[in-house]
């Protein structure tokens, strides 16, 4: 009798001899007892991961892409590698515009960054003139779009209350830099910060990273 027969209950009795796999929890259920249990499975390292969307947004949404593919779901299998978040808002309210979150499911056991959140961190930003066909693509230069700023985003009345109380928790706002903020002279932003108070249109793009530790 081999030591592996005598781990019934372990398992350590079902590890692979090659590095190539990670251990993922594809599925999971619970009773009202408190019992429950999980569905695990092996995955090959740099196969796509299931990545979960939701956001609130203080205007209208026209188009949200993802690498310049219409991202109509909430969930999608994304490749590790790097990928640009796009989407355009009409009418954007005056003070933060949107909250912003994605997830990673299932969970990876290599997982160390499940979370991606909108924040100040340089991967948001934004312009108010029609970018080139291309913008949402990675790779796109886009110095010419200025960072959005951490605002707080109006509490709004109604059934998209929830959305904005859940992502409140984690997410920070953004919007658009105030009158008076140091941009660069170059940047279309410097005119209109000078002029006009309110805006019509905003492209918005976010550059972030997936690998099987999570979001980079």
């Amino acid at each position: 009798m081999s030591s592996d027969d005598l781990r019934l209950n372990s398992l350590d009795r079902f590890r692979k001899s090659k590095s190539g796999l990670t251990l993922e929890v594809y599925s999971s259920c619970e009773v009202p007892a408190g019992c429950g249990g999980a569905v695990l499975r092996w995955r090959r390292v740099g196969a796509p991961i299931l990545v979960w969307f939701s956001a609130y947004v203080d205007g209208t949404v026209v188009g949200l892409f993802l690498d310049g593919e219409p991202l109509s779901v909430q969930r999608r299998m994304v490749q590790p590698g790097s990928h640009v978040l796009s989407f355009i808002v009409d009418e954007p309210g005056n003070d933060g515009i949107f909250l912003f979150r994605m997830t990673l499911s299932p969970s990876l056991k290599t997982l160390k960054r499940p979370r991606f959140v909108s924040g100040i961190d340089g991967n948001w930003r934004a312009t108010m003139n029609a970018p080139p066909d291309d913008w949402r693509m990675p790779g796109f230069d886009d110095s010419q779009f200025v960072p959005l700023v951490e605002r707080e985003v109006p509490e709004p009345a109604g059934g998209s209350r929830w959305r904005w109380e859940v992502l409140t928790k984690e997410a920070r706002g953004l919007g658009l830099p105030l009158p008076g903020l140091a941009v660069p002279e170059t940047s279309v932003w410097h005119k209109w910060l000078d002029s006009d108070p309110h805006t019509r249109r905003v492209w918005v793009r976010c550059t972030f990273g997936l690998n099987d530790e999570g979001f980079a």
